[in-house]
């Protein structure tokens, strides 16, 4: 009912936290009930895959946060768009030449495996993601 206002589900939140305070996990990503992933409980997804940048369509559920906002205007800036996309699985993640958590804080964080299931770390762009967000974090 709240587009982009992580507080009106609380209870959305509760196991993935406790996930992240025990330390179990890094993240949790949160899917939709389709099992499509729309974002972390603390950052969003970006990834490359079949040669394109791609990150979730947020719709009704989803903070589109300000690090995300940034990668994708310094992604158009170089002359490369940004898919929004509303069905990337985890199917679609492994195939990823990388796969990105992206927050102002942490900024780009890549994922190497989801649930032991690897994901390829593309270094050389993790590299200018990292580059873009500082140049946002100075």
């Amino acid at each position: 009912p709240f587009p982009g206002v992580k507080l009106s589900a609380r209870a959305v939140y509760k196991k993935p936290f406790g996930l992240l305070s025990a330390g179990k996990v890094d993240e949790v990503l949160l899917v939709n009930t389709s099992g499509f992933v729309q974002e972390g409980t603390i950052s969003n997804l970006i990834c490359h895959l079949d040669g394109r940048w791609k990150t979730p369509r947020l719709g009704r559920f989803g903070v589109a946060g300000l690090a995300r906002k940034w990668i994708i205007r310094c992604i158009e800036t170089v002359g490369e768009c940004v898919e929004l996309d509303e069905q990337i699985d985890l199917a679609c993640l492994q195939r990823a030449d990388g796969v990105w958590l992206v927050n102002s804080v942490r900024g780009a964080v890549p994922i190497g495996a989801i649930d032991a299931m690897p994901i390829e770390i593309n270094r050389d762009k993790t590299k200018q993601l990292r580059l873009w967000l500082k140049t946002l974090t100075g």
